[in-house]
């Protein structure tokens, strides 16, 4: 691979990481300003479970997870993609897919966040 795609592979794989770290650095930023209970599971009439909030703590690791596990197909070169590229483009198109990923699931997790707490 040339240098210009492992730059360019290393920089998508770090703000991929670094967007997964943000539902962690909120959760426990605001851990201290958490009501004593928050709606934890929800039905078709509204919540029907409620809990600690920090029984949602995994849910701020999910997006991480999701990058570490992006990363670690990216590095196995496991990724099957549908079309027939050089190893070098494949690695690349697999970091942007690890990008994507990262900020829909920061965004998921987010709005479970909002669900619970209501902002």
């Amino acid at each position: 691979m040339s240098r210009k795609g492992k730059a360019t592979c290393i920089i998508l794989d770090a703000l991929a990481a670094g967007i997964a770290l943000i539902p962690i650095a909120w959760f426990f930023a605001g851990a201290s300003s958490f009501p004593p209970e928050v709606p934890l599971r929800f039905g078709v009439g509204g919540a029907d479970r409620w809990g600690d909030p920090m029984e949602l703590a995994p849910v701020a690791f999910l997006p991480l997870c999701l990058t570490a596990f992006c990363n670690v197909f990216q590095i196995l070169n496991l990724a099957n993609l549908p079309l027939v590229v050089t190893r070098e483009k494949r690695a690349v198109i697999v970091a942007v897919i690890t990008l994507a990923s990262s900020i829909a699931a920061v965004a998921l997790s987010m709005w479970f966040f909002g669900l619970s707490f209501g902002g």
